[in-house]
């Protein structure tokens, strides 16, 4: 067991509680600080965005097969479905495009957007 000088030596070793408190409370801003931003965000240059090229319907239907298991039909949730398919090509525009080009299968599409959700799960 450590004598009483060592044991006062190790907490003199320690940073003081006050010495901490003054260290969390310097960083923390106060009434009056600027607090603005100073530059605004960059926002991505429109040449590297890619626009999204929508599959033609009969190839949006084959998808919706794909991913659903069943065809599509005219009840409102397979036309909700569609719109959120949709919208998630227009959100992965590459594969959008590589649809509609016919570089890839909507069978293939499906897997792919299958593995990117299971990727974010």
């Amino acid at each position: 067991m450590p004598s009483h000088k060592e044991s006062k030596k190790n907490l003199d070793a320690q940073p003081d509680a006050d010495e901490m408190l003054d260290e969390i409370v310097a960083v923390i801003p106060q009434e009056g600080d600027d607090l603005s931003v100073d530059k605004e965000p960059v926002m991505e240059d429109s040449m590297d965005m890619v626009e999204a090229e929508m599959p033609e319907q009969e190839i949006m239907e084959d998808l919706y097969s794909s991913i659903y298991g069943s065809p599509m039909d005219d009840s409102d949730m397979s036309m909700q479905q569609m719109e959120e398919l949709k919208l998630l090509l227009e959100a992965m525009p590459e594969l959008s495009s590589a649809l509609a080009s016919g570089e890839i299968t909507p069978s293939e599409a499906s897997i792919m957007i299958f593995r990117e959700a299971a990727e974010l799960a």
